[in-house]
């Protein structure tokens, strides 16, 4: 089946949702863009993307519809929008902390708010999604699917996994940095400290995708060896408690 793509707000989100679909396949001629701010979607003129003078022609010219703009801009963005909607359209909504509720003046179109991050840009990112009982979540999750993995949620969910999914990369790669100073730190010079960490990242992943996180642990630990040593030291300073600590208490924001 034919479907174009549009995306309303080409921000850091918006511009990786964009590079996503280019990356996974999607044909440029099917892909429409809408920013208010004209550098933003100027950056894209050459690639063959359609560029919209308004949220509206977006809307017109879309089956699959992506809302990235901020939840501050919103309210300006449906007021354009909502009367150009019928139920051949697909609406999914990237604002966080914005419900279906407050969407619903959209409920013309089949409904979806999403939670991904900018590593769809790699096509890997993590993505929430969730719908109104009873919707088809068919389309949706094929058009997702192009940017990473997708899981359904029930919403009540989504606003406290907002942290885990869309700062994630944020948090992780706080982490990494931390790895990489060591590397630098331990006599390794910057470019191969980012290289073996990222390597070290990545294939630690691609285990974990295998067998679970604590298999992992004793694999590595042998008794009275550095990994296990490394390990107690961590667990002293309360790391891992830490880092729950701290999304735990954003997410109750």
């Amino acid at each position: 089946m034919y479907m174009k793509i549009g995306i309303i707000g080409i921000g850091e989100l918006g511009s990786s949702l964009l590079k996503g679909l280019i990356n996974s396949g999607v044909n440029t001629a099917e892909l429409c863009i809408y920013d208010k701010n004209a550098n933003k979607t100027a950056a894209y003129s050459r690639t063959g993307v359609c560029i919209a003078k308004d949220a509206g022609e977006v809307v017109e010219d879309s089956t699959v519809i992506m809302l990235a703009v901020k939840p501050v801009d919103y309210g300006a963005v449906l007021s354009e929008i909502e009367k150009k909607l019928d139920n051949a359209k697909t609406i999914i909504s990237f604002m966080a902390g914005v419900s279906l509720n407050e969407l619903n003046s959209l409920a013309k179109a089949r409904l979806f708010r999403a939670m991904p991050n900018i590593t769809c840009a790699q096509n890997e990112s993590p993505i929430l999604l969730s719908s109104r009982s009873g919707q088809d979540t068919e389309q949706a999750i094929d058009v997702l699917s192009k940017l990473g993995k997708v899981v359904i949620i029930n919403e009540q969910l989504m606003d406290g996994l907002t942290v885990l999914i869309g700062s994630g990369p944020a948090l992780i790669a706080n982490i990494m940095e931390s790895f990489y100073r060591f590397g630098v730190m331990k006599g390794l010079t910057p470019t191969d400290s980012k290289l073996l960490v990222n390597q070290l990242f990545l294939g630690t992943s691609k285990l974990a995708l295998e067998i679970p996180y604590g298999d992992i642990l004793e694999k590595i630990s042998t008794p009275g060896g550095i990994t296990a040593r490394a390990l107690f030291e961590m667990e002293k300073r309360g790391i891992g408690g830490s880092i729950m600590d701290s999304m735990d208490s954003t997410s109750n924001r």
